[in-house]
This record gives C-alpha cells, structure tokens and sequence, in this order.
C-alpha cells in the first residue's frame, strides 16, 4: 500500500516533473552523519519524511530542489547541534544545552555534571564568553544576546559582563548561558564550506570510532538536556538517537542501566549543584527538574541521600533560602 500523499510506480513508468526517491534514500542517514536534525530538513523545505519509506516512492523534482538546498545550506542551528552532539569528545565536566526559554527565544548554556565543583563561576565565565563569540562568528557582528544569566549567586561589580556581553546580566539562574532571538537558528552561515565540513564530519567519526564512548554516557548527556528544558521522554530521548524505544531500552540494559537511573542520577546531580551554586529556592529547584511540586523532589532527593534537600543545604550550604 502506498504511504499517504505518494505513488509507487515500476522505474519504466517514473516520467514528467517526477522522480523516484531511490537514489537519494540515504539522505535521512547521511544528514544524521553530518549532525544535522532529518526532521528539521524535511519540514523546512515542506516534504513528508514519509517518503523515504520505499525506493519506489516518487517526488516532485521541485520538492526535491527545495530539499537539497535546505541540506547543501548549513543554519546556525544546525552547527549548534552538531555542537551539542559532539563536544562531549572533548569535554566531559559539562554539558552544552541548547533550551527554548518562550517560544520565540533560545538559551545556548553550559551545564556541569559534577556537584561542587571549585571555582565553578569561573568554569561558566569562561564558557559563557567562548560561546559569545562562538556565535558572532556563526552569526556575524550584528548578533547580539537579549540576556546573560550564570547559574551562580551575583556579583558586586557586574560592569565587565555588561561591556563584553552588550545586555542584561542575571544570576542565581537554573544555568548558564546566552538568551537570544529564535530567528537566528534559521541563519544561514556566510562563508560555509560543505567540502571542509565533510572533512571535519570525517574527522569527528575517525575520532569517535578510536575513542568509543558508552552508549549510556552520551544518553546521559542527552538528558541533563532535556530534563532542564522540560522535554525530557523516551520517545525524545530515542529520537535524538534515531533509535526505536525499544532499541534504547536494549542498548541501555547492555551497558548494566536503564533511562529511569539516568534520569534519577541526573536530576541528583542537578538538584545538588543549585543548592550549592545559587540562591534558588527549593521551590524552584524542584520545577527546573521537572517535579509536579516540592514534596515529590523532597521524597526523591531522601531516596537518594537519606535525607531531606532542607537538611541537606543547611549542612553544606547554611544560609541559603529554603
């Protein structure tokens, strides 16, 4: 039976402004190899993914053009999830996040994976100002973030935040990182070379094959993520891996875990680091971590250290608000 809104003919019969899907099939795969998101693709230039389903599916040629230029034009977007998936070769006392604040805005933050961190505010500052520029030169010099926030308690003399970074500077936030337009994703990059991108993409894969990595720790990676952007699902979690739901449940059981303690160790070490780095209310720790309400976070966070986060704080962060 054909999918919805497609025909399947015999190749002889393929004529006229159509064409068969078979020899560009491995597009989805090829753009996943290359970091960038099928969905995205197929959405911006209005074709139903649906259509690689069989070789023998038709497009029209003009759909078809508008697909290849939306993969031939790298957005800023894309290079930002290239971004999230990958600086984990590098780097592995944080996580880069990429979060939807309103629907119109963006935050590209730095997350870390350890509690009690020294010099933390440091780690952040550095961060922060890497990915400052990081995004003036995706972008261009007329970019510039709505905010700055820093997932630590404030400064006396914030005057050298606001000259660098042109905009409001808050603290005490849930984490790090630059606030800006959600138009920007949809950016083309001036100046990019798809041959140097190839040769960086076969770089990045030739390191990873030499250098594997648990399956479960780049999963873990993924849900520090979404827990703080309130997406966190099984459903998000193997899409972000092109994976089904089962395969993610097989796959996690073969590294000895599953989602629900990646999820748990997550939200343990996220719940720790806010009590210890900013002036956030307990309150408001519980929401950034996805409970319905401060008793459910408190039966969790006693599960998992035997104790309640009022304790808990005022043992190793005293004066802090409850």
């Amino acid at each position: 039976m054909p999918l919805s809104g497609t025909r399947t003919l015999p190749p002889t019969a393929v004529k006229g402004d159509v064409a068969r899907v078979g020899p560009i099939l491995a597009l989805p795969e090829v753009l996943l190899e290359l970091g960038v998101e099928p969905r995205r693709a197929f959405t911006k230039a209005g074709v139903q993914a649906s259509l690689f389903g069989s070789p023998e599916n038709v497009i029209d040629y003009r759909a078809m053009g508008r697909l290849l230029s939306t993969c031939v034009e790298p957005t800023v977007g894309e290079a930002l999830r290239v971004l999230l998936l990958h600086l984990y070769l590098h780097d592995r006392i944080a996580v880069p996040v990429l979060l939807r604040p309103k629907h119109d805005t963006v935050l590209l933050g730095y997350s870390t994976t350890t509690t009690g961190m020294e010099a933390v505010d440091q780690l952040y500052d550095g961060a922060i100002a890497i990915a400052f520029k990081l995004l003036r030169a995706l972008c261009g010099p007329s970019w510039k973030p709505t905010e700055v926030q820093f997932a630590y308690g404030p400064r006396s003399g914030t005057g050298p935040y606001r000259q660098i970074f042109k905009a409001p500077v808050h603290f005490d936030a849930e984490v790090s990182g630059l606030v800006f337009s959600a138009v920007w994703l949809d950016r083309h990059i001036a100046g990019a070379d798809p041959h140097e991108r190839a040769r960086i993409s076969h770089v990045i894969e030739h390191f990873k094959a030499a250098n594997p990595v648990r399956f479960a720790l780049q999963v873990q990676r993924v849900v520090h993520q979404l827990v703080l952007g309130g997406t966190l699902s099984s459903a998000n979690v193997a899409g972000l891996f092109a994976v089904s739901e089962r395969a993610l449940r097989l796959r996690l059981q073969a590294d000895g875990t599953n989602l629900h303690a990646l999820v748990e160790a997550t939200r343990h070490a996220l719940a720790k680091q806010l009590m210890l780095d900013t002036r956030l209310s307990l309150s408001e720790i519980s929401a950034a971590l996805g409970y319905a309400g401060p008793p459910g976070f408190s039966r969790a966070f006693r599960n998992w250290t035997g104790t309640s986060p009022r304790h808990w704080r005022v043992a190793h962060n005293p004066g802090q608000p409850q």
